[in-house]
């Protein structure tokens, strides 16, 4: 595995066609393809975070195959990426994701739903006293850490609720092409400190990412070891 920088090069950070494509989700998507093969039938096999460091775009991604440091837009700087985890290690975490939950519509469908949207529809129904709502911050804050406990559960980690912060929600939309309608997906930031409690479990995760909409800049968890 290859965990690699891209900065936008200096020169093109305001290049008209740098800039459109970093104003769509699906734009910035086809962006980072750029840095990997061009088979039209390669399937993902990468994640990615995008970041605006100082007035800098730039992009962590975590791939299988090493990404092309020939680029006309980004200056790259690769490295393999092998983590080294153990039980009961404690790590410096940050995480973009989709955070969701399924429900079944009046079809019997089960469709995906953003889990702030989703309380908010629970509360409205069981209180018509929009006054007696927590704010969307303590929406943010509650169902999203209630997300990530379940995702911990399935991918090797733990956390203390008063370690970890859940915050920055945005929706996103944006129209892929051949595709009917646009595309609406929310994200929460999260960071603090996590403890690992399935070494395999937890290295599959820093490898595959966490929650849905990964090809659209969620779900890489980027670490750090905490000393002790």
């Amino acid at each position: 595995m290859y965990m690699t920088k891209a900065e936008i090069l200096p020169e093109k950070v305001f290049d008209s066609e740098v800039w459109n494509k970093l104003q769509s989700t699906y734009s910035i998507h086809q962006l980072i393809w750029s840095l990997f093969s061009k088979d039209p039938d390669k399937k993902r096999d990468f994640l990615y975070r995008y970041e605006i460091n100082g007035k800098v775009p730039t992009f962590y991604v975590v791939s299988k195959e090493k990404p092309s440091i020939d680029n006309s837009y980004f200056n790259v700087d690769v490295k393999s990426y092998t983590p080294k985890v153990k039980e009961g290690q404690y790590f410096l975490f940050s995480l973009r994701a989709n955070p969701v939950v399924t429900r079944k519509d009046v079809n019997g469908k089960h469709k995906r739903h953003d889990v702030v949207m989703d309380e908010k529809f629970r509360l409205k129904k069981s209180n018509p006293n929009p006054q007696n709502f927590p704010s969307i911050s303590e929406i943010v804050h509650e169902k999203g850490l209630e997300w990530l406990d379940q995702k911990g559960l399935k991918n090797g980690f733990m956390f203390d609720w008063n370690n970890v912060r859940a915050d920055g929600y945005e929706t996103h939309e944006f129209k892929k092409p051949k595709r009917k309608g646009q595309i609406r997906i929310s994200t929460i930031d999260f960071d603090g400190m996590i403890k690992v409690t399935d070494i395999d479990a937890f290295t599959k995760a820093l490898y595959d990412g966490i929650g849905p909409s990964k090809s659209f800049g969620c779900g890489l968890m980027l670490i750090k070891p905490v000393k002790q």
